[in-house]
């Protein structure tokens, strides 16, 4: 299987690379970075590219293309190597900008190819064990939240124009749990995100749903 890796930041490095290399079926991994390395993994498999240099590495076709960039260019990146591969899998969120799911162009693009916002604990044994209780009990409701402590503030979760903020990074678990486990039943009752002052972004929210 060749793997063509968009990006070469920290979750790359930390996630995304690592887990690759464990796969014995996974036979080449071309990385394309922006300007510079960030980071270097010491295996055979593993290439690593200018994005400059894309023309005079880049295979006909790749078995699947991963997008680990920031939000506001996932689709930029996506539109360019497009056509490499049938199966492209984006980091969450796809976009910061959600006017792309009025655009003509990416509907048609998503219909053509397989396409994959990356939500990687809905693969989680604790989420088929979830789905087995709202199935087989009469659930009155649902409580969840997730949390992770501040980051160097200088990371573009803290940029507002690179599409950073609390909802689209840590809010996209907990309502995608409960749509997933609601659908078409669910209906948004209340919400709010946290502000503070010294920053450009929202830095946390909650929100309340209820279905029929």
């Amino acid at each position: 299987m060749n793997i063509l890796l968009v990006g070469n930041g920290q979750h790359a490095n930390k996630r995304i690379i690592p887990s690759l290399i464990q796969l014995n079926f996974v036979s080449k991994i071309d990385i394309v970075f922006n300007e510079v390395i960030h980071h270097k993994v010491d295996d055979s498999r593993i290439n690593y590219f200018n994005k400059n240099d894309k023309d005079n590495f880049l295979d006909s076709s790749y078995d699947l293309i991963i997008y680990a960039t920031r939000p506001d260019i996932h689709l930029e990146n996506f539109y360019e190597y497009y056509d490499f591969s049938n199966k492209h899998l984006i980091e969450k969120p796809i976009s910061s900008n959600f006017n792309f799911l009025k655009e003509v162009s990416f509907e048609k693009k998503y219909k053509n190819k397989k396409v994959f916002e990356s939500l990687m604990y809905f693969h989680h044994p604790v989420i088929k064990k979830i789905q087995t209780i709202t199935s087989n009990e009469i659930i009155k409701s649902i409580k969840c939240s997730f949390k992770v402590p501040h980051a160097d503030f200088e990371h573009y979760r803290y940029k507002k124009k690179f599409g950073g903020g609390s909802l689209l990074d840590q809010g996209i678990y907990p309502i995608s749990l409960i749509s997933s486990i609601f659908g078409e039943n669910l209906k948004l009752i209340d919400s709010n995100l946290h502000y503070n002052s010294d920053f450009e972004v929202d830095l946390g929210g909650i929100a309340k749903f209820k279905n029929n």
